[in-house]
């Protein structure tokens, strides 16, 4: 199942609420936006891409996000950095 709001924000609860009732086993996000509306409105796990490195209200780390969201960084350059780093 596929759905694209299209950058219409009004089709967002809409979409969310068609993808709960067609009992999704898990959800990928474009972006923060969308994976934070799916989160207040879900409980369904979420892969999100272009997480940012620290947002509380999603996960815990990157490392280590806990709960139902994981997902993507688009920081490669500050962790290639990091890891050269190392």
């Amino acid at each position: 199942l596929a759905r694209h709001a299209a950058g219409d924000l009004a089709r967002t609860d809409d979409l969310i609420d068609e993808m709960v009732a067609s009992r999704a086993a898990v959800v990928v996000a474009p972006g923060q936006a969308a994976t934070r509306a799916l989160r207040r409105r879900t409980g369904l796990p979420i892969v999100s891409m272009g997480l940012p490195p620290s947002d509380p209200e999603l996960f815990a780390s990157l490392a280590r996000p806990g709960g139902m969201v994981t997902g993507f960084s688009d920081y490669g350059e500050q962790l290639a950095a990091k890891s050269v780093e190392i």
